[in-house]
């Protein structure tokens, strides 16, 4: 369970990563953001690693269903595995973030 935990937190941290900070995604993100009405919020959504990984992380959570925590109320142990993901990204893409910037 923990190493699902860790995996998936990787994944998800290097895909937001490479979505919202990578050179080759930047004409996508250009793009986006020059929709009419969505522009903001997508050009918001594209530009912070953190607030991608949610995005990324629900239907990863859907699929693999992470439970970090055994209870009575399945929908809190979905939540709390949700939430440990996107921590684990979190942390995983500061980690990377630093890395990358320290290269360039």
């Amino acid at each position: 369970m923990i190493t699902e935990l860790i995996l998936l937190g990787l994944a998800v941290s290097t895909f937001s990563v490479l979505a919202t900070k990578a050179k080759i995604t930047e004409p996508v993100r250009m793009l986006v953001e020059c929709v009419p009405f969505v522009g903001n919020f997508l050009g918001e959504l594209f530009s912070c690693p953190f607030c991608f990984a949610f995005w990324v992380t629900t239907p990863l959570q859907l699929v693999y269903r992470i439970k970090p925590l055994v209870s009575r109320f399945a929908v809190l142990d979905w939540f709390i595995g949700y939430l440990c993901v996107v921590g684990v990204a979190a942390l995983f893409s500061g980690i990377i973030y630093m890395l990358i910037s320290r290269i360039e």
